[in-house]
């Protein structure tokens, strides 16, 4: 391994046994905000008002400002009761991955352009890069590298994808506001609870480009009183929206909203309706093409398992919709994670950490070593 083994493994049992839901990650980003400015970083804290920290350091030479993105949450879960963090998904072992990479490269140094190792909080939200690029501290990136553990039916131990697509989604949230009335008497009445019923038949008929993986689906829904005999006033309803691309998506917004407030019209009902998605992954193939090449230096010849296309959404793929301009790619690190990520007993090999931060160590090495 190139970095430090040492390191690598110690940043990862210390939040793998710290862990902090999402924006409270004060310790965690106090934790990486240390080993970064001991390992010489110029340091930017509390990034957008959150818990987000950037490492920068400036070679003084004309090149690219290459970022390094990591994120920070854990996930919730109920034991005993109460609501406790759990690291389900990888977050500490990308932070792990990233941190290694990032001393490794200040130590050695760089010959060219500026670096900068961002530790991102509220993946898990799909809030935190809208946070870090609205708050201006990204505002001169040329170029961002992110990573992700992939889960055993995906990538098999010893590969890595150069191309991780993950697939544009989010939640729409329909209330509906009806009139209550006494059962005997329902034509006095608009039943909030029948009239969503209808908008989720309307919304199951719309028709999207089959050529696209997607789906929408209806994952929530709560109406009615304590008084069974009394005409329900108002529905509320969660539907999980996701497609491989974004044009799908936007489609499927925009036929939603359609179908929805055309069914509470038909039934004269109002309707709150609003809509929080994020954007599939949209890659530069320059940036492909130099993350291909670091997997085959570091795992070998033919150890790129070419483009993936999970079903799954992923924060990273905002800071292109947020900051135009901006070159990304986005790695998966095959590390057999079993059962599956956010499973609460979700382990998998850590021997994959060395991988994927040999992987960064490179692709940073020929942009900006070189």
């Amino acid at each position: 391994m190139t970095g430090s083994k040492d390191l690598l493994y110690s940043v990862f049992e210390h939040i793998h046994e710290n862990p902090e839901l999402s924006l409270q990650e004060t310790r965690t980003s106090g934790f990486l905000a240390s080993l970064l400015k001991k390992s010489g970083y110029e340091l930017t804290e509390g990034i957008g008002g959150t818990t987000g920290v950037q490492g920068v350091i400036d070679s003084g030479m004309p090149g690219p400002f290459l970022v390094l993105r990591a994120d920070m949450d854990a996930l919730p879960y109920v034991e005993d009761g109460k609501t406790v963090a759990k690291h389900t998904c990888g977050h500490d072992g990308h932070c792990a991955m990233v941190m290694t990479a990032a001393a490794y490269l200040a130590e050695q140094g760089i010959g060219r352009g500026k670096l900068g190792i961002l530790f991102q909080p509220a993946e898990e939200v799909h809030g935190g890069a809208v946070m870090m690029s609205e708050s201006g501290a990204l505002d001169q990136v040329d170029e961002m590298i992110g990573l992700h553990i992939r889960p055993k039916d995906e990538l098999s131990f010893g590969t890595a994808s150069s191309a991780l697509y993950h697939s544009a989604g989010g939640m729409c949230y329909i209330t509906v506001k009806g009139r209550e009335a006494h059962g005997a008497r329902p034509h006095q009445g608009i039943n909030a609870i029948e009239c969503a019923a209808q908008i989720i038949q309307a919304v199951n008929s719309i028709k999207l480009d089959p050529r696209v993986s997607h789906s929408v689906k209806v994952t929530s829904i709560s109406g009615g009183g304590l008084a069974a005999n009394i005409i329900p006033q108002e529905c509320k309803m969660v539907f999980d929206l996701r497609s491989q691309n974004n044009p799908v998506l936007e489609d499927m917004v925009a036929r939603m909203r359609a179908a929805a407030e055309g069914t509470a019209a038909a039934f004269g009902a109002e309707l709150d309706i609003s809509f929080k998605t994020y954007p599939a992954a949209e890659f530069d193939q320059e940036m492909v093409e130099l993350m291909h090449r670091a997997i085959e230096k570091v795992l070998g010849e033919g150890k790129d398992a070419g483009p993936i296309y999970s079903p799954g959404g992923e924060d990273f793929h905002q800071y292109r919709k947020k900051l135009p301009g901006v070159k990304t790619a986005f790695i998966g690190v095959g590390a057999e994670a079993v059962p599956g990520l956010h499973a609460v007993n979700m382990s998998f090999r850590h021997e994959a950490l060395e991988h994927g931060a040999d992987i960064l160590i490179e692709a940073v090495k020929e942009r900006l070593c070189k």
